[in-house]
């Protein structure tokens, strides 16, 4: 005999055993034709009112909101993601396709509706070194190629997924895969053409010199012409002024030292220090050259993306391999044109204080060529 509790029911629902049994406590199941809904009347832990906890597509697959999991001892669910904000009516929800993977059948993708969005549920098996276009679509159908050997950071066949992959060195929070979201307006039938419409069109034009590394696609551009600083914003850059290349020694600013915190304000707060000429002249001629200087930098922070803004670069830099590399920015998110080395990120650090690390490991890839990068998922 069943001893129903919480941790019962919602199991049981996860495993499409309930019954006819279709409510416990706060929680109840809708069943449709294409979906069962498990919905907590309490809006669970966070109190958002009736929301959906759970879908339930069929015995391949049961997704619940990561969002609204209360948190039980004894059940963790295998599948788990945020539930979108604007997936639009949850009851249109169903399984459209799902292909195991030749190498390995325990290892599937799924292709689902959720709400009005579509999803493709991939393995993570990308995880540690870039994919060639080639590879990306022909080793989920090579029967000799399991591609969960791929992954040295799952031991396990089997999989659930997460929205986005953890950083380096840090465990994924499920066992490995992803939830791509499909691009808006498009209707697919079958996980093959999913996988091909999350490619970006510059990809499918240079399938030969394309690859996926973690969740971006990079595909070379070679007509883009990036915006440059000229040859005098670069030499300010790289001659940076300093203010005893101007005379101005700590004996020469004594004075204004007094009472300050710094030489630099000693320096350029002057005005107010009644110095007379030689100085004052050498002074001024600094004060001028140091305001193109920081011109040229404002410029330069314009033109390349700071790698340790937002969370596109959670898992790599992009750094120099030659005089001319760097990241620049479009206006959209997720899209970025790229030239230089790719170092794989070292324990989450930063691209300030990192350095060190970064280069303790060779380049994961060269691109000698300015690429277009896309983020994928």
């Amino acid at each position: 005999m069943t001893i129903w509790n919480v941790e019962t029911f919602i199991e049981r629902f996860a495993r499409g055993t309930l019954g006819r049994k279709t409510q416990y406590s706060s929680y109840h199941v809708v069943k449709f034709d294409a979906c069962h809904i498990l919905v907590n009347r309490n809006g669970g832990r966070r109190g958002t009112g009736e929301q959906p906890l759970g879908v339930y597509f069929g015995p391949d697959l049961t997704l619940f909101n990561q969002w609204l999991w209360p948190g039980l001892d004894n059940f963790q669910p295998e599948f788990s993601c945020t539930f979108p904000e604007n997936i639009g009516d949850i009851t249109d929800s169903g399984l459209l396709d799902i292909e195991p993977t030749a190498g390995n059948e325990d290892v599937k993708s799924i292709l689902i509706q959720l709400g009005h969005r579509q999803f493709l549920i991939e393995p993570y098996w990308a995880i540690d070194k870039p994919v060639s276009y080639e590879d990306y679509f022909n080793n989920p159908y090579d029967s000799g190629f399991d591609l969960m050997q791929m992954n040295h950071y799952l031991g396990v066949p089997k999989y659930g997924f997460i929205r986005n992959p953890g950083r380096r060195g840090q465990s994924p929070s499920s066992n490995g895969a992803v939830m791509k979201p499909l691009p808006e307006g498009h209707k697919f039938e079958t996980v093959k053409d999913a996988r091909i419409g999350l490619v970006p069109q510059a990809a499918h034009d240079s399938p030969d010199k394309s690859f996926q590394y973690l969740n971006f696609w990079f595909a070379p551009v070679f007509d883009y012409k990036p915006e440059e600083l000229s040859p005098e914003e670069i030499k300010v850059l790289e001659n940076p002024p300093l203010p005893w290349q101007y005379d101005l020694t700590t004996m020469s600013v004594y004075p204004p030292l007094l009472g300050t915190n710094s030489f630099e304000g000693a320096v350029t707060n002057n005005v107010r220090t009644g110095f007379k000429d030689p100085f004052k002249a050498n002074i001024l001629r600094y004060i001028h050259d140091k305001a193109k200087y920081e011109e040229a930098v404002k410029k330069l922070k314009a033109l390349y993306f700071n790698q340790d803004a937002g969370n596109d670069f959670d898992g790599f830099y992009i750094m120099p391999a030659s005089s001319d590399a760097g990241v620049q920015k479009t206006d959209k998110p997720g899209i970025y044109y790229v030239k230089g080395a790719i170092f794989d990120k070292v324990d989450g650090s930063s691209l300030s204080y990192g350095i060190d690390k970064l280069f303790t490991k060779g380049s994961v890839k060269n691109l000698n060529d300015w690429h277009l990068m896309v983020k994928e998922f």
